[in-house]
């Protein structure tokens, strides 16, 4: 299977085929108002009722976990 991400967390590098993947390299919760807490930094963003879990970290590794975890980077393999 070829590899379609490389996230960047601090100094290690890991390669993942999906964002569901991804999220095992997080510490990742859900809280009860629909906001985010990944690695202990708690994401300002809050996700509406309608959205499921899976659909809430799949967005939040896609869309914001670069910009609430310090050190990490996702890159998309080109194929």
């Amino acid at each position: 299977m070829d590899v379609n991400y490389i996230l960047i967390k601090g100094n290690k590098h890991f390669k993942c085929h999906s964002l569901a993947e991804m999220a095992i390299y997080f510490s990742l919760s859900v809280t009860s108002n629909g906001s985010v807490i990944c690695d202990g930094y708690h994401d300002t963003m809050s996700y509406s009722k309608g959205w499921s879990h899976e659909d809430i970290i799949t967005d939040f590794i896609r869309n914001r976990v670069e910009k609430v975890v310090p050190d990490v980077e996702i890159y998309k393999v080109q194929k």
